[in-house]
């Protein structure tokens, strides 16, 4: 990694810290309230939850993050505990009065929100379950909840609840016509097509040459709403890319030169493929591009991954140490690292040394080119050492 100035203070910084004998800094909280609503119960209702299941990666306390308007960060988190607070509004909303309902198990795979100044969003994902006759749970429902809304948080969560809650209640109501899952994605790609001047596109069930990424003679247009779009090289929505680029870096433009605020995982335009911050810096709220470099078994590219561990550092040390805090974040954010995609498992990861030592342990001549570099930490070495990689590996 190269030692910017901002790098160099960021160190000055954490030494000085260490000095004066403060432990980890504490981080900036922003709590939340959540009560129940009535109103979030569907009319005709079939159904009750009698239970509910934390299937987060995370499964801390941290819902996300919140910038507020003097540009700190601030986790967020219920005042009363995550599995708690939720439990207690569902109960409260669609109770089982007499035995009258259905019971559910509600599987919470993702409720992750990120807010900034007039704006914040809510990604939740939730799977309505019933036990068999052997007591195993078995998926009836899925619930793909992207929500956009006011910084007002509770109106946001109530609002993402109340979809969730009335799309399985209408797929209840109609098992044969209503699919077993719902997805605001695939919603926003219909309008996205439209809005971009791009077409929705079916492929074959017969998978050839082409329908792969790293084999096919030539990558097709257009853009990836998943990871499986670009691994089977099947862009979901195809045609003329509207693409302002710099430095490395993209955004989607609209035919009227407006910004494209959509959310993808990713899209070739014609010469450069390019994937998500999202991937790999989280909560993040901007939506840019970043051009991949070499493509092979890893797709590999240069920014600054960010994990929700470092994310929360940059929000105590704006918290506890102010304007030198912030220097300390900044510097953290302007780091440049090697990151690659593992196109067998779509994982995404930061390539520290650790990593490197894993990804060449079976090429001894690699390892030791790299052992031999006097900065193991140089993101563009690490990225030469993994196209050789790649190259071995096709």
């Amino acid at each position: 990694m190269q030692l910017t100035i901002s790098r160099y203070y960021l160190i000055v910084l954490l030494s000085m810290i260490t000095v004066v004998g403060f432990a980890q800094p504490k981080p900036l909280v922003s709590y939340v309230d959540l009560l129940y609503d009535l109103a979030m119960a569907p009319a005709n209702r079939l159904f009750s939850v009698d239970s509910l299941a934390d299937m987060r990666t995370d499964t801390s306390s941290r819902l996300g993050t919140l910038q507020k308007s003097s540009g700190k960060l601030a986790e967020v988190r219920f005042r009363n505990g995550f599995l708690p607070t939720l439990t207690n509004v569902v109960f409260m909303t669609i109770p089982n009065l007499d035995d009258k309902f259905t019971p559910y198990t509600l599987l919470i795979h993702e409720f992750e929100v990120a807010a900034q100044p007039g704006t914040a969003r809510l990604a939740l994902t939730l799977t309505f379950a019933r036990r068999d006759s052997a007591r195993q749970l078995r998926p009836v429902f899925r619930a793909e909840i992207d929500q956009e809304g006011s910084t007002y948080l509770p109106d946001l969560f109530k609002q993402s609840l109340t979809k969730a809650f009335f799309k399985f209640n209408e797929y209840l109501a109609n098992p044969s016509t209503v699919p077993p899952r719902y997805s605001d994605a695939d919603l926003e790609a219909a309008n996205a097509a439209e809005v971009l001047g791009l077409s929705k596109t079916m492929y074959p069930e017969a998978v050839g040459e082409t329908d792969d990424l790293l084999r096919s003679p030539e990558r097709r247009v257009g853009i990836y709403q998943n990871f499986d779009d670009l691994r089977r090289n099947r862009p979901s929505l195809t045609g003329q890319l509207n693409v302002e680029a710099l430095n490395g870096f993209a955004t989607l433009r609209k035919p009227n030169g407006s910004k494209a605020r959509f959310r993808f995982y990713g899209f070739y335009d014609g010469q450069h493929l390019y994937v998500s911050n999202t991937l790999y810096q989280s909560g993040a709220v901007a939506r840019k591009y970043v051009q991949v470099r070499h493509i092979g078994r890893y797709l590999l590219w240069i920014d600054n991954y960010l994990t929700a561990a470092e994310q929360a550092t940059q929000i105590g040390l704006g918290a506890t140490f102010g304007v030198l805090g912030a220097l300390a974040a900044t510097a953290t954010a302007d780091r440049h690292d090697c990151i690659a995609l593992d196109m067998e498992t779509g994982g995404v990861m930061l390539v520290d040394k650790a990593r490197m030592g894993t990804l060449l342990a079976g090429h001894p001549d690699l390892l030791a080119e790299y052992e031999a570099l006097p900065a193991k930490g140089n993101e563009r070495r690490q990225i030469e050492l993994l196209d050789k990689l790649n190259q071995r590996l096709k």
